[in-house]
């Protein structure tokens, strides 16, 4: 009977706690404070970091900026020299292995080189063949030149010059052909006047003749 009276105490007990109210407050330092109570038991206060305020208080006019700069630099001529790079090292091997065609022809993939091979009258390979056999395939078949682009643009001024030079070369000839042209009627009025000089002279003398004996008849 005890017992079971003990236990129906603890049981009101139990139930007077969970029905009791409780009350939360935010601090401003944004610890929160909890507070139990019933009106039979003890009070139990709990507190802790429930939650967090974040004031951010500017003053009258003042500003807060922020700027962020970024600048990045990219090279793209970095695969241009380690393909040079490779260039060189290939064409040494070759070069090593008395495969000196071979060392010449991977150095003309590069249009600077190839280009410098033309000027030094030392054409690139061609297939096999070289010098002006390799010469003659490379005018033959010009697209395939690594410098087909940079040619293409000295050809248009190699083109232009030559022009300009045939026309100079046309007035020329055309002056050239005028004074020919006059000189030679000059020359043909000089024979014309000796010819008729002979024969102003050969009547010159028929006169003379003719006015003895028109004197001598007198």
């Amino acid at each position: 009977m005890d017992r079971l009276f003990n236990l129906f105490i603890v049981c009101f007990i139990m139930l007077g706690l969970t029905t009791s109210p409780v009350w939360s407050d935010t601090t401003s330092s944004g610890a929160t404070t909890n507070t139990l109570s019933n009106s039979t038991g003890s009070n139990t206060t709990i507190t802790g970091g429930y939650s967090q305020e974040e004031t951010t208080t500017y003053q009258d006019g003042s500003s807060s900026n922020t700027t962020s700069t970024t600048n990045a630099t990219t090279n793209n001529n970095s695969n241009i020299r380690d393909e040079n790079c490779e260039r060189i090292k290939l064409s040494k091997v070759l070069n090593d292995l008395g495969m000196k065609v071979a060392a010449v022809s991977i150095l003309c993939q590069d249009p600077r080189v190839f280009e410098a091979m033309i000027h030094s009258g030392t054409p690139c390979p061609y297939q096999g063949k070289i010098g002006s056999e390799a010469q003659a395939q490379w005018n033959k078949y010009d697209k395939l030149r690594p410098d087909y682009d940079l040619y293409v643009e000295k050809l248009k001024v190699i083109e232009n010059k030559e022009k300009e030079l045939t026309k100079t070369s046309e007035k020329d000839k055309s002056l050239n052909y005028q004074l020919t042209e006059q000189t030679a009627i000059a020359n043909e009025i000089r024979k014309e006047n000796k010819k008729l000089d002979a024969y102003a002279d050969k009547l010159e003398k028929k006169v003379e003749k003719l006015e003895k004996k028109v004197n001598k008849s007198k």
